[in-house]
C-alpha cells in the first residue's frame, strides 16, 4: 500500500509548480478545462469545497485569509502518514500537519480520462518506458504531460480526529438496524453526538455559500430542492457524473423521516432533478442513478445522482437505497421507514459500533450455535 504515496506525492509537486504559477487565485481541482467546465467555474469549484469542509467542522478563516488560498499550500504540508490507498479507485488519504501545528488530510484522486482528451494526449510528447513484450503485446509506463495526468486534492484543514477514523483501516460489520434500534440506540447517539448539525447546507441552502456551482433549484421551502456537483466529482467529465440534491425543508434528517406526506417532494426531485441533468448535461434519466445513503455521511436529506456507468463510492446493497424504491415503498406504506428494517454498514472505530457491539456479538453467537448443530 505504502509504494503508491510517492506517485502522488509527485503529483502533488507537480500541482503546486503549476499553481505557484497562476495569477491571484487557486485551486486544489487542479484538472485543464474541458467539455463543460470553464476556468472560472473551477476555481471557484475548488474554493468552494475547501469552504464547505471548513464549515462542516466549525472553521473560519483567520486574519480575513484562508490557507487553502495560498499558492504554496501543498509546500507547507508536512506528511504524517498514509491512512489509507485504494488502488481500484485511484485514491489516497494522507493525514499530516501544517506549520502552524494544525492537523490537516488530504484526499487524492487521479481523475478519469475523458474522451475529447484522448487525440490531443497522444500528439503530446508521452515518454514511455516498455516494460515487457511477448508476441503482440507489449506493456509500457507512460509518464504523460501533466495536464493529461492530473490529481484531484481535497484538503480538509484543520482536521479533527474523527476525519482521520473514518478513512483508517477497519474491521467492519452489518447491522440490521430494526425500528427499535433506531428509536432507542441510533436516534439517541445522533443527537448528542451533534452530527444533526450541518451548517454548511444551510449556507447553501440560504444562498451565503457555493451559489456559483448550483445546477438547478426549486426555491419551495417544503418540496424544493438545491442540486450541486457533489464534491467527489470534477465537474467536467460527464461519465463520472456525480450531483447531490439538498432539500429546502429542514428536519428531515435521513429515509428514517421520510412519511407519505413527503411523496410530492421526492416525487419533484426525482422529475425534476433527472430533467436538469439532461438539460445541463445531455444525460438521459435512464443513464442516472439516484439514490439514498443509509447511515447518510451527513444528517440532512440529500439525493445522489451519478451516471450509472461510473463506480460511485456508496453504491452497494447495505448503503444505496433507490430513489424510485423509496417512493415505492411510501406509496404502499406511508409509515414504511417507521417499521422496516435497515441494514448499515458499521466500522469498529465509529462510537456508534461500542452501542451496537453486544447485539452484534449475541447475533453471531446464534450463528455459531445454530451451525455447531448442523
Amino acid at each position: 500500500m505504502l509504494r503508491l504515496f510517492p506517485v502522488f506525492q509527485c503529483a502533488i509537486r507537480r500541482t503546486t509548480r503549476r499553481m505557484a504559477s497562476t495569477a491571484g487565485k487557486t485551486t486544489l481541482d487542479t484538472e485543464e478545462d474541458s467539455g463543460l467546465a470553464t476556468k472560472k467555474q473551477k476555481t471557484s469549484s475548488g474554493e468552494a469545497n475547501q469552504s464547505r469542509e471548513k464549515q462542516a467542522n466549525g472553521h473560519e478563516e483567520k486574519n480575513g485569509s484562508s490557507l487553502v488560498k495560498e499558492s504554496n499550500v501543498f509546500e507547507r504540508f508536512k506528511f504524517t502518514k498514509l491512512l489509507k490507498a485504494d488502488p481500484s479507485r485511484k485514491t489516497a488519504f494522507v493525514q499530516g500537519t501544517f506549520d502552524d501545528g494544525s492537523d490537516a488530510m488530504i484526499i487524492l484522486e487521479k481523475l478519469a480520462f475523458e474522451s475529447d482528451s484522448m487525440e490531443k494526449m497522444f500528439q503530446s510528447e508521452a515518454l514511455g518506458q516498455l516494460a515487457f513484450k511477448n508476441d503482440v503485446y507489449h506493456n509500457y509506463l507512460l509518464n504523460l504531460d501533466p495536464k493529461f495526468n492530473a490529481t484531484k486534492a481535497t484538503l480538509i484543514y484543520p482536521a479533527a480526529q474523527s476525519h482521520f477514523e473514518k478513512h483508517m483501516p477497519q474491521i467492519m460489520h452489518i447491522v440490521n438496524e430494526t425500528a427499535e434500534d433506531y428509536r432507542d440506540v441510533t436516534e439517541p447517539y445522533l443527537k448528542t453526538s451533534k452530527r444533526f448539525d450541518t451548517k454548511w447546507v444551510d449556507n447553501i441552502l440560504d444562498h451565503e455559500k457555493e451559489t456559483e456551482r448550483i445546477v438547478f433549484e426549486d426555491p419551495d421551502p417544503e418540496t424544493g430542492f438545491v442540486l450541486l456537483p457533489d464534491l467527489k466529482w470534477d465537474g467536467s467529465n460527464v461519465d463520472s457524473l456525480y450531483l447531490v440534491a439538498l432539500v429546502h425543508k429542514r428536519g428531515i434528517h435521513s429515509i428514517r423521516d421520510l412519511r407519505g406526506f413527503h411523496l410530492p417532494m421526492l416525487q419533484k426531485i426525482q422529475d425534476e432533478g433527472l430533467s436538469a441533468i439532461k438539460k445541463k448535461y445531455g444525460l438521459p434519466p435512464s443513464h442516472v442513478r439516484a439514490y439514498f445513503h443509509y447511515q447518510p455521511t451527513f444528517y440532512h436529506l440529500h439525493i445522489h445522482f451519478s451516471n450509472v456507468l461510473f463506480d460511485a463510492p456508496g453504491r452497494n446493497a447495505e448503503k444505496a437505497h433507490m430513489l424510485s424504491m423509496v417512493i415505492s415503498n411510501l406509496t404502499m406504506n406511508s409509515e414504511y421507514f417507521t417499521q422496516a428494517t435497515i441494514p448499515f454498514m458499521l466500522g469498529e472505530k465509529d462510537p456508534l459500533f461500542q452501542l451496537y457491539k453486544d447485539k452484534l456479538e449475541d447475533s453471531d453467537n446464534v450463528h455459531n450455535q445454530t451451525e455447531t448443530k448442523k
